[in-house]
């Protein structure tokens, strides 16, 4: 449990404190160039010096607030009648009336997001201890990894900050055992890190959000600061919310580190590619549109006293005129299938291209068991933008192993679980030839080229204490019977 420490004093969360404590980076993205950049100038020397200045590109800030409308169908610029406005047709009569136009809206983003993730994190990292460390120790924490839904906490707070920027988990001790909660600005949460001079390290973590106090009936501004050993708890009071007052005491956390892993993205899993989004719901709104235009058919009529179609339900139907130069067709719309559809293919192509984004047309992998090589070659892309994004997530990942091997001490009350060295590695998930994998696995042992404890390790059937089992198992040597020779 929490101990209480001494109360923070009123001076230390004055209103210029706090603002200090909520700055956080703003989110950008290349905004176009208004005028044309200039030509560099000439040179006639190779060791020619400049004085090195600052990026002068223009950055266009994007909020989060933005990354969940492109995140949401419902949101997209194509639903915005602002701007893409409904057609105004003023009739002979003179009265204006709105015909709206036809909308289409993907969720393409969340497609591209979930594929992402689930490359990364849909497996447990790949985990080794360093060479003499206790085999029963590290055994018992790829248990306890399992045992407290660790993966699934990395899992979510991932999709979260590839669908809103960042995201975080919060780990506490609920009744001696160690749970989490996973912090998303979709969710109401906006997250801010302050950090050491080193500008790596996290002095204080603080998390801005609206709580409903005991006793009352509104939300109110609230802020959860934790730093190495502390938390504590404020709330936004006074006329219009001018001040702010400790509502929850500093306590101590329990953790001898702040005991939350954040990972922040420079943009959302679909940001190179919003552009083109926008142009395929554009590409096939004005589809749909045309479609609703010319889907039916278009009776043309010429001449004088032409009696109109007779009614579906009538048998025999005929249009009749006494005019003799009076005539009936149907309009053809021009086929425009062909590059509507070039243009579509194309558009979807260099998108996922851009996001690493594959989608595989069950029928590929139809007739029969593929090889594994096969497989791998056409989640080629998928592969490669995950290798790229593995450097920019280990950091977040020795953090939550460094959690989790403190809290495993703490709940299994037993030394050296810390100082356990753990080597941590995404694994990247494709799909697999479950039965080509495995017989690699085995064939590989019986080279020797694999010693019998990395073997368990890497077999897809195998569970944390596989080799510990494998050790502990009684061999029992059956002969086989050969009958006697008459």
């Amino acid at each position: 449990m929490a101990k209480k420490v001494s109360p923070a004093k009123s001076s230390e969360y004055s209103k210029e404190a706090v603002q200090k404590l909520l700055k956080k980076k703003v989110f950008v993205r290349a905004a176009p160039l208004t005028v044309m950049p200039l030509a560099a100038a000439a040179t006639t020397s190779v060791n020619e010096y400049f004085e090195a200045i600052a990026p002068t590109l223009r950055l266009q800030k994007i909020t989060q607030d933005k990354f969940i409308a492109e995140l949401d169908p419902r949101s997209h610029d194509i639903n915005n009648k602002t701007l893409y406005p409904d057609k105004t047709v003023v009739g002979d009569d003179g009265y204006t009336t709105i015909s709206e136009i036809a909308r289409v809206s993907v969720s393409l983003q969340s497609t591209i997001a979930t594929k992402q993730c689930v490359h990364l994190w849909a497996k447990n990292p790949k985990f080794s201890s360093k060479r003499g460390s206790d085999a029963d120790l590290f055994t018992r924490f790829k248990e306890y990894w399992t045992e407290r839904n660790a993966q699934s906490a990395l899992y979510l707070m991932a999709k979260s900050a590839l669908t809103t920027g960042d995201g975080a988990i919060c780990f506490f001790m609920n009744n001696k055992k160690l749970s989490y909660k996973i912090w998303s600005y979709k969710d109401g949460d906006t997250l801010v890190p302050t950090y050491k001079a080193n500008g790596v390290d996290i002095d204080k973590f603080v998390r801005r959000y609206y709580s409903i106090p005991e006793g009352k009936d509104i939300a109110v501004d609230t802020i959860d600061i934790y730093s190495e050993k502390t938390y504590t708890q404020l709330q936004q009071s006074g006329v219009g919310g001018t001040g702010w007052v400790v509502s929850v005491p500093e306590a101590t956390h329990g953790f001898a580190q702040i005991p939350i892993a954040y990972h922040r993205e420079s943009d959302v899993a679909w940001g190179s590619g919003q552009d083109l989004i926008d142009k395929i719901e554009r590409l096939l709104s004005d589809l749909r549109e045309s479609n609703a235009y010319f889907a039916f058919g278009i009776m043309f009529l010429a001449g004088d006293d032409i009696n109109v179609l007779p009614p579906k339900t009538s048998q025999g139907k005929v249009i009749t005129s006494t005019d003799a130069n009076s005539s009936a067709k149907l309009l053809d719309q021009q086929d425009m299938s062909g590059s509507i559809k070039f243009e579509y293919e194309q558009y979807t192509k260099q998108l996922y291209r851009n996001t690493g984004t594959v989608v595989i047309d069950p029928e590929i992998l139809k007739g029969g068991d593929q090889s594994g090589a096969y497989i791998k070659n056409l989640y080629n892309d998928a592969i490669q933008y995950a290798m790229d994004a593995k450097p920019r997530w280990q950091p977040v990942l020795e953090k939550i192993v460094s959690v989790v091997k403190e809290a495993l001490e703490l709940e299994d009350r037993e030394l050296g679980f810390r100082e356990l060295i753990v080597i941590s590695d995404p694994d990247i998930y494709v799909p697999m030839n479950v039965a080509e994998e495995t017989r690699l696995v085995n064939e590989s042992l019986q080279a020797r080229s694999l010693s019998a404890e990395t073997a368990s390790q890497n077999n897809i059937f195998a569970t944390p204490d596989e080799f510990a089992r494998i050790k502990n198992e009684v061999v029992v040597e059956v002969k086989p019977v050969i009958p006697p020779i008459e």
